[in-house]
């Protein structure tokens, strides 16, 4: 009886393996070919209930730290109340809500969800595949409804910055697996990232483009002469009309370097922002539809755009929120080497994103959910030991039953 048990316990324990492959997958989709938008977010959010549920009963609670608990999401939420009474946005709360409880939970063996996130990764390089193609072909590059960009230009992204962005996470993660396993230099992680740039510099998204870049040249395993001549490479190519262009770019004359027109209208859309940040700096404007402000486009800082909403002490909280994440890292002593050289890259690379676009970590955590599962996995203070027998083997063709 007991051995049937375990094997129910084994087959479930796949069966949510790939439920939470597909649901890390989705974080950079938005819409899907004949399906509302509404109804791939709310599946989205079905699947992470699904995944709540199932840690919270397998693994149970873990909090990394004092404020990374119930009191820091309560603060949290407390300092947001004046905003949210002035403007209210349900996606605001959900978006503090989500991080905590990601926090909490994957409580179990690291390498279990590593594999859950390269499988995720696998599916996101396939559906840049397509995007590519379909780019270069013309063959379903359609514009859904409702959405700025083909699909040929942001996959199933719908919008070019955020589908760059979303990629990004998965760079930092592919090239930790590369490291890990002792990969060679051609793997198929590797090639994944290759694809996954390419599709990034087609999307025109450069916060994306630019992080995965930086985190190629400073973390990925190659001879230095390479990463010279790569350098060299892409310094040439930024040089054509066509890079200029995609990366939108404009063209400057010799007399006068206009700031605002190279960051395509941001210099002036953050001065008229701070000034309105200044007029109400202790509670905001609050999250939802501002008559005070007469932009139809968000600021692209994070944190300006948090202060705007929230206030001055809401915004405090999300940097210490961050701060405490960075003081509970530097505190354990359980993680190795090149699970310490991921938290560096995933959290200061992202970090410098957060001054490039409106919502980014805090905003649109749904396209960031690989962040946050990767920032608690290496939070927690937990060394896991196999089982006697047991050698891990971290091929793909590995069976998840092994981790039983």
């Amino acid at each position: 009886m007991s051995q049937i048990v375990l094997q129910r316990e084994n087959y479930s324990k796949v069966f949510y393996s790939y439920i939470l492959t597909i649901y890390l997958a989705s974080s950079v989709i938005n819409w899907l070919p004949l399906i509302d938008a509404s109804l791939v977010r709310g599946v989205k959010y079905f699947f992470f209930i699904i995944i709540f549920l199932y840690e919270l009963r397998n693994n149970n609670l873990k909090f990394p730290s004092f404020f990374l608990s119930p009191f820091g999401l309560i603060v949290i939420l407390l300092s947001m109340l004046f905003g949210l009474l002035l403007s209210f946005r349900l996606n605001a709360l959900i978006d503090i809500v989500i991080p905590f409880l990601m926090l909490w939970v994957f409580n179990h063996d690291r390498n279990f969800y590593y594999r859950a996130i390269f499988r995720a990764a696998m599916i996101v390089s396939f559906i840049c595949v397509l995007s590519i193609g379909s780019n270069f072909t013309g063959i379903y590059n359609v514009q859904p409804p409702g959405w700025d960009f083909s699909f040929g230009q942001a996959g199933f992204g719908g919008y070019s910055t955020g589908y760059s962005n979303s990629l990004f996470l998965f760079v930092p993660f592919l090239i930790f697996w590369h490291r890990r396993n002792n990969k060679p230099l051609i793997s198929i992680e590797t090639i994944a990232i290759v694809i996954i740039i390419i599709a990034q510099y087609l999307t025109g998204g450069r916060g994306g483009f630019l992080a995965s870049g930086i985190v190629f040249f400073l973390s990925f395993r190659i001879h230095f002469f390479y990463k010279i001549v790569l350098i060299g490479s892409l310094a040439f190519i930024a040089q054509s009309q066509s890079f200029l262009e995609q990366m939108r770019i404009s063209t400057l004359n010799r007399d006068r370097i206009d700031v605002n027109r190279i960051s395509t209208g941001r210099v002036e859309l953050t001065a008229y922002y701070f000034e309105k940040f200044k007029e109400r700096p202790v509670f905001g404007y609050g999250f939802g539809p501002k008559e005070e402000i007469n932009k139809n486009v968000d600021v692209h800082i994070v944190w300006l755009r948090n202060a705007v909403d929230g206030g001055i002490i809401y915004l405090l909280l999300l940097v210490i929120l961050f701060i405490e994440i960075l003081r509970t890292f530097l505190k354990n002593k359980t993680l190795e080497d090149d699970e310490r050289k991921l938290f560096r890259t995933l959290f200061f690379v992202s970090f410098l994103i957060t001054f490039l676009e409106p919502n980014y970590l805090i905003g649109s955590v749904q396209g960031e959910i690989v962040y946050w599962l990767l920032i608690s996995l290496l939070l927690k203070k937990i060394v896991f030991r196999n089982k006697p027998g047991h050698h891990y083997s971290p091929s793909i063709e590995e069976k998840d039953m092994a981790y039983q």
